[in-house]
Order: C-alpha cells, then structure tokens, then sequence
C-alpha cells in the first residue's frame, strides 16, 4: 500500500472526534445521540463535517420512536455555515432537509438565506465546548432551518456552566418545515432553561439541561 495514502489514513483517523451521549426525559434513558466531527474540504474550502445521530430506546422507541440525523459542513477558518442537512422521522413528523450552495452563498429550497452573520446550534454548541468567545461573537443570530432567532449566553457557574436563551426575531419568521423535529422543538421553545457544562479539559460539552416548567430533557456524555 502507498506510503502517502497510509499516512493520510491515520491522519484523517486520528483528526477524528467520536462522542457518544444518553439523553434523558425526566431522569428515564429515553435516547441515544453520537456525535463525530472530521476534517473535510467542501467545495474546494477546508472544513469541518459533524453529524448528530439520535435514536430513542427501550420504553420511549415503542411508544414514540425518533430517528435522526442532522449533517453541519462549516469552513474550517472562518466557522461559516457552508452546509445542512436533516433527515428526521417521528410519528406524524418526517424532515428532510438539505442546503443548497450556490455563489458562495447557503440558502434553502423555498430561497431562505443563511447569511454570513448567522450559525446554527451545532456551530454554535462546538464554539462554545472550544470556548471561541471571539468567534461567537461574530454570529448574532442563530438559523433554525430559515427561522432566525436571537441569543444570550452567559456563564451561569464558575465551573464552566453556561446558560443560553434563544428567542425568535420575527414572528413572522418562517422554518423550511412545518413542524420540526421534537429535540430541535424542544431547544427552541419560549422561555426554556437551558444549561451547558463544558469539559475544559477535553474543550468539549459534556452535559446539555434543557428545562421548560416540569419537562426536562438531559444529555450526558458517556464516552
């Protein structure tokens, strides 16, 4: 086998990121999420490719189940949304969703625009588990598939626990979907709690509260 080919191998093997979390409802082990990031070029540009895969089990996958996969592409340097895609499936709600790239420009098939200023929650979370605070700072607005929304983050505890609060911009605002997933539901609903503890080792999120009256949902990293 070529020398130069074994090397990009383990190279791209050891640049990649694989995190495994438990998602609970309530205090019940209700899903499972892996996280992996790799280094990618996309359209001739260095970037960053992250999936998020979701699943429920055990007494939640009879009763509700919930299979997703959301794909986040973003320029390496400058942290820009290059390209997203979501395939979700719940009862009575199915996504597919996916970006288009045209011009340098990120836009979605009704013709909604993703503009330079703008992130998404992924990006968004990876920043902050890499504490980038100068990088956030550039991305006022957050996209939830064309819906915009507004943020504040703030340390909430001194061993790195954040808070963050999201609010829509304009009501008027509209999603490329109808009705969007549950877990993407559930982050962006009026007046949530949500909590994030970064690893400051590892420079990685290892737990996400998300706290609306006496719903609770928690994500913990368990490897």
């Amino acid at each position: 086998m070529n020398k130069k080919f074994i090397f990009l191998y383990i190279t791209l093997l050891l640049s990649n990121n694989y995190v495994d979390y438990e998602i609970d409802f309530w205090g019940i082990p209700a899903a499972n999420c892996s996280y992996s990031i790799i280094d990618t070029i996309f359209h001739d540009i260095p970037s960053k490719k992250m999936q998020y895969k979701v699943e429920t089990i055990s007494f939640y996958d009879f009763f509700y189940p919930v299979k997703n996969k959301y794909t986040i592409i973003f320029d390496a340097e400058t942290y820009n949304l290059l390209y997203y895609e979501k395939n979700s499936f719940q009862p009575k709600v199915v996504n597919n969703i996916k970006t288009n790239f045209i011009d340098e420009r990120v836009s979605y098939s009704n013709g909604n625009i993703v503009d330079k200023n703008e992130t998404n929650i992924f990006i968004l979370l990876y920043l902050l588990g890499k504490q980038k605070f100068n990088i956030i700072e550039s991305f006022p607005i957050i996209d939830r598939e064309g819906k915009k929304f507004s943020y504040d983050l703030e340390l909430f505890e001194k061993n790195y626990l954040y808070s963050l609060s999201l609010n829509p911009i304009s009501k008027s605002d509209f999603s490329i979907v109808e009705d969007t997933d549950i877990f993407t539901w559930g982050l962006f609903l009026d007046n949530t709690k949500n909590h994030i503890l970064i690893d400051s080792e590892q420079k990685i999120i290892d737990q996400c509260i998300f706290k609306k009256g006496i719903v609770k949902i928690v994500a913990t990293r368990i490897k």
